[in-house]
């Protein structure tokens, strides 16, 4: 990693991360989603409109929510689960997006009759085949990293 990039690295976990500033773009998407395991699992929802496409919970925050806020609300909307001590482990910042991941621990049962997506435990393979699969690929890389995955 090049000196910039370890400096853009070093700013943004400072000041964007558990912020609502824009990534120097007023118009930038900011994205929270959530890693939890569960006995070598990882729970995903599926899309609304492809119950076989699945990825990790999350979404776009609200207006001047943090990634943090969104990351929280975005979990019990979708899978009726509350999360606490999250941690940021991944971020990437695609054209217009600027998305977090968390990995958090959790309480309660999988309730999603809040959304419509499918919600299930799945090996991590099945997120890196659905519609963010790069993403999740790239995250593995550094979940290896980190020590929470072997290859």
């Amino acid at each position: 990693m090049s000196k910039d990039q370890t400096t853009y690295v070093e700013f943004a976990w400072r000041n964007l991360i558990g912020g609502t500033r824009d990534i120097g773009n007023e118009h930038a998407n900011r994205v929270s989603v959530v890693l939890l395991f569960n006995q070598g699992k990882v729970l995903a929802v599926s899309r609304k409109n492809n119950p076989d496409d699945f990825g990790l919970p999350g979404g776009k925050l609200e207006p001047a929510e943090t990634f943090e806020e969104g990351a929280i609300r975005e979990v019990k909307e979708e899978t009726g689960l509350d999360i606490f001590g999250l941690t940021p482990i991944f971020y990437r910042m695609d054209g217009d997006f600027f998305a977090v991941c968390y990995v958090a621990q959790w309480k309660g049962e999988i309730d999603n009759t809040l959304e419509t997506g499918v919600v299930k435990w799945v090996d991590y393979e099945e997120i890196k085949k659905g519609s963010f699969g790069h993403y999740n690929s790239e995250m593995e890389k550094s979940l290896i990293r980190m020590g929470f995955f072997t290859k």
